[in-house]
Order: C-alpha cells, then sequence, then structure tokens
C-alpha cells in the first residue's frame, strides 16, 4: 500500500513536470492559446500525458486538425497499449498524416474495430428482474452503444471524459421493461434513462431519454422507487466506490 502511494505520488509529479514543460514550449499568443493547450491536455488518453509535447507540435505545425488529431492520438494509444504496433513512439512520426496511414493498414483498422466491440461489451450488470434491467458501463464504448437512440449528451466519447476524469459520481443505465407502468411525478419514464449517483453525497439524479431531468432522489427514494429493498447486493453495488481499474478504464 504504502509504495502504490509512493508511485501515484512520483506518477503525478511527472505528469505535472511533463504539461508544465509542454505549457512553457509551446503555449504563446498567436501560436497555441492557453485554453486550446489545456484541451489538449485533457484529451490525450495516456495516463502519463506523454502524448502532450507531440499533440502542441502537430496542432501548431498542420493547424486546425483537432478533431483529426484527438481520434489518431486516442487510437494510436488503444493499439500501442495493446501491444499490435511494432513503433509504439509517436514522436517517431514527423506528420499526423504518418500514424494515420499506420493506422489505416488493413491489420490495424481489424484489431481498432475488435477493440471497440470489447469495449461495448464492457458493462456490470447491476440488477435485471422484471421492471427493470440496471447497467454500469465501464467505457465510452458501452455508454454509445446502450445509450443509442437517446439524446444523452454523453453518448459522445468527449463528455463522457468530462464527466467521467473527476470521477465524482456513477452513471448507470436503467432500461425499463414496462415503459407503461412506472412514473416519476406526473411523467412516463421512457423505455430508458439515466442515473447519476454522487459518489460522495446522498444524491441520485435522473434523467430521461431526452436528457431533461425526470427527479432528484436521495439515496432511499430511489431504492424504494427501483424496489431495491430486498437485493442487498444490488444497492452495495449501485453505491460503491470506484475501483482503481474502474478510474482506470474509465479514463482510457
Amino acid at each position: 500500500m504504502f509504495f502504490d502511494l509512493v508511485n501515484e505520488f512520483v506518477l503525478t509529479e511527472s505528469i505535472s513536470e511533463g504539461v508544465a514543460a509542454a505549457r512553457r514550449k509551446y503555449v504563446r499568443p498567436g501560436v497555441l492559446g492557453a485554453s486550446f493547450f489545456e484541451e489538449l491536455v485533457k484529451s490525450d488518453p495516456s495516463r502519463n500525458k506523454k502524448y502532450i509535447e507531440w499533440m502542441c507540435k502537430i496542432e501548431i505545425e498542420e493547424n486546425l486538425v483537432y478533431d483529426r488529431l484527438i481520434q489518431a492520438v486516442k487510437d494510436f494509444d488503444r493499439l500501442a497499449s495493446k501491444g499490435y504496433l511494432e513503433n509504439t513512439d509517436i514522436y517517431k512520426y514527423k506528420t499526423l498524416k504518418e500514424v494515420e496511414d499506420v493506422l489505416t493498414l488493413p491489420k490495424n483498422k481489424e484489431s481498432l474495430r475488435k477493440l471497440k466491440r470489447e469495449k461495448e461489451l464492457d458493462i456490470e450488470k447491476i440488477l435485471d428482474n422484471e421492471d427493470f434491467l440496471v447497467i454500469f458501463p465501464k467505457t465510452s464504448e458501452a455508454m454509445a452503444k446502450y445509450g443509442k437512440g437517446t439524446k444523452w449528451c454523453v453518448t459522445d466519447e468527449t463528455v463522457w471524459d468530462d464527466y467521467t476524469f473527476h470521477s465524482y459520481f456513477k452513471m448507470y443505465i436503467v432500461i425499463n421493461k414496462k415503459p407503461l407502468s412506472f412514473k416519476i411525478k406526473f411523467y412516463p419514464i421512457s423505455s430508458k434513462f439515466v442515473v447519476l449517483v454522487k459518489i460522495d453525497a446522498d444524491l441520485v439524479i435522473i434523467y430521461d431519454d431526452e436528457d431533461n431531468i425526470l427527479s432528484v432522489f436521495d439515496k432511499k427514494q430511489f431504492l424504494n422507487f427501483m424496489n431495491f429493498d430486498n437485493n442487498d447486493e444490488a444497492k452495495k453495488k449501485l453505491f460503491k466506490p470506484f475501483t482503481e481499474k474502474e478510474l482506470e478504464n474509465l479514463k482510457s
């Protein structure tokens, strides 16, 4: 435990130093703005922000390639972290197109599809009874898959990253098996709704599939509404804090 804390501290210090060095090197008026730099930092998918200098360099040199850049770096990191790439040092690539060319090789495109399918299935089933199916999506891909057809902003990968980055709450998808049988206040519940559980407070927020807030419950009210009273295992799963592995998956 002690060594884990030490390693985490060293990593945090290393990240801070690396980001600070990149900020000093690249953030200048008319070259790269401070707010845009922070967006790049947030979009760096690696735990230690190892891509940030390369991302800054490419954005400055090639200009207006942000969306392509973010997608390419994310895909590169996914393949590199799973051992699918021979050259895992992104700094060996001089242009964004060089990275994109590698990513679009048939074998790498197939590997990306495989990884996406795996992530889409990365869920934890919390409850499955005659009324509800409750799942905890562990990845942005799983949220996009199970949130398909809704207007939830979190089905967008970048918004998902914002919501999960600070790990203030857990997000669950509830599929209502009897959509005409349940109401919150006077409003029928849609076939899907999303539930935000704030980990450090007695707060549960429910959104419908149109992304409107239906209700705000305390935990006891929510458990009564979901008929969890006789399911201690589901209750424990629903309100347990994030594990380190879950946090790592959410931010990857």
